[in-house]
Formats: structure tokens, sequence, C-alpha cells
């Protein structure tokens, strides 16, 4: 048998060991989505983190987590989770109701409108530690990420009020805690809007839109 030219691919190369895969895996993306609440008994965000859980996006194997709607466990959850698993990156999403548009929020706000109950029926609260009303913006790339997502056609804006829900007050305890983390992943929110709900370019708003949103979000965070 003669021996292969130089810069030749061989058929095994395709292919790498499954134990080289075991001991080197991918880095990985933590995708989180919320449960339904009150006006929104089936979350799309849900059904995102659940659909591509597992999945490989930009080279990064990505950690799908439903949140429930609750202003104690989410944040606790989620950053629970984050610490076991040390993702490169945090995409949040959730729904905004009133949304006819992607919302790539660029900051969180340490204020909840206590009028409005989560899921266990309780009001949230500012974080203690932090002064009230303390905004603290996101080191993802939020232009680029609403760019990126309009030029695939998926509308979209950068947001700056990611409202005062359990949405707002999960994101702000993300950021404010990254920064005594031993290393500090790339954390965004995206809000989406009801499946449905027509863009102002006429789009009607589905599951699959949403999948490729998260698949463009996600790509431009990593390589940024």
């Amino acid at each position: 048998m003669q021996p292969a030219a130089p810069g030749t691919t061989l058929p095994w190369q395709h292919h790498p060991h499954p134990l080289e895969a075991a001991l080197h895996p991918p880095p990985t993306i933590l995708l989180t989505g919320f449960g339904p609440f009150p006006g929104v008994p089936s979350n799309p965000t849900a059904e995102l983190a659940t659909r591509l859980d597992g999945q490989v996006v930009a080279g990064h194997r990505v950690h799908g987590r439903t949140l429930e709607v609750s202003f104690h466990r989410a944040p606790k959850d989620l950053l629970v989770t984050a610490t076991a698993i040390r993702p490169a990156a945090i995409l949040m999403t959730g729904v905004a109701v009133r949304a006819t548009r992607l919302r790539v929020e660029g900051c969180a706000v340490n204020h909840v409108d206590r009028a409005r109950l989560d899921t266990e029926g309780s009001a949230g609260d500012d974080w203690p530690g932090c002064p009230p009303g303390e905004r603290i913006a996101t080191t993802a790339p939020v232009a680029l990420v609403a760019e990126t997502l309009n030029t695939r056609g998926l509308t979209a804006i950068a947001s700056f009020d990611a409202g005062s829900y359990v949405c707002n007050s999960t994101y702000f305890r993300v950021l404010s805690t990254l920064g005594s983390w031993a290393y500090t992943p790339v954390a965004l929110f995206m809000h989406i809007p009801l499946v449905g709900t027509a863009s102002p370019d006429g789009r009607v708003w589905s599951a699959p839109h949403f999948e490729e949103a998260v698949r463009c979000a996600l790509t431009a965070m990593v390589a940024s």
C-alpha cells in the first residue's frame, strides 16, 4: 500500500475517536427560558430551551434550562446551574407580551413592580446590597446581536428597558453577580414576542423564527 500524499485527508480523520470527544467536550452555553405565567399559558421560551438542549451551536454545547416565573427561584436556579457547568455564554430569553420585535436587552435595573405577582403569588423586591434603581449594562455585544438578527430578516431592536417583572429581576441578579466570579461569561437577555404576533414588516412570528433568532444571537455572542 502506497503512503498517502502529504496533505491528504484520511477517512478516519473526519470522525474524532469517541474517547477524544469525551476527553475534550465542546465548551458550553447556558440557554434559559421561562415557564408559563398569567396571560401566557404556553411559554415559547421554555420550548426553545427544551428544543436546543444538547445541540451544538457555533462549536458550543447548549445546556437548556426552563426557569419558574419566580422572583426568588429563577435567579437562584440559573446561577446554581451556571456555577455547575461554567458556560462561556449565558443567553436568557423571555416573552414580552406587547412586543412586535425581538428585543435585545442592553441592561437591567434594580427595580420591580410590586403590583405584579409571580407564579408563587409573591411580589418581588429590589436586590439588597445594590442601590435601588441601579442600572447594570451587559458586556455582551448588544448592537452586533441586533444587527445580525436584522440582517437575517428577524426584526430586532437594541433595548434598554427589560421591564420590571421577573425577566428584569433575574437579569439584574445575574449581571450583579458575575463580577464576583473567578471567570466572567458573557450574559445577555433577549425578549421575544408571542407566537402569532405580527412584526412591523408583516412577518408573523413562529417557533422556527425564534429558534433561528437564538442560534444567531448565540453565534454573535461567542464570536465577539
